[in-house]
């Protein structure tokens, strides 16, 4: 399937948070899930006839509080790319395409986070337009 790759990456980084990739992890019934949620969108670039990236987002509204002004975001969720069609432009194609969304649905923001170990991810993210926003940290005992 094509997202063992970064599940077992994820799981290799962060154990204790992220489970190895296995016949009960990354099911068909999870992606029915996603691409059956109403809020939800889901693009795929197909390769010599196989789907090999895809991209997952969703409309989020950010409501109005003392801190902060209310907006809409087009969150992306998950982006993959086969290790074996990276390069080619597919990842870049995807995030243009979900940004076109975004302007087409006027939702002036477009967010997604990464890990801090993925480096590649953030290096890629960088590369198409997003800018670190806020660093999330964390205590582990």
């Amino acid at each position: 399937m094509l997202n063992r790759e970064i599940q077992q990456k994820h799981a290799e980084a962060y154990p204790h948070l992220f489970k190895p990739t296995s016949d009960e992890t990354l099911t068909a019934s999870a992606f029915d899930v996603l691409l059956n949620d109403p809020a939800a969108m889901t693009l795929v670039v197909v390769d010599d006839e196989a789907v090999t990236g895809y991209v997952s987002a969703r409309e989020v509204q950010r409501t109005d509080t003392p801190y902060r002004f209310a907006h809409r975001v087009l969150y992306i969720d998950q982006l993959c790319v086969a290790r074996s069609a990276r390069r080619k432009g597919h990842g870049r194609r995807l995030i243009e395409a979900m940004k076109s969304v975004a302007m087409d649905r006027g939702i002036p923001h477009v967010e997604v986070d990464t890990w801090a170990f993925n480096d590649e991810a953030r290096s890629f993210f960088r590369s198409v337009g997003f800018r670190d926003i806020t660093i999330r940290m964390a205590f582990d005992e």
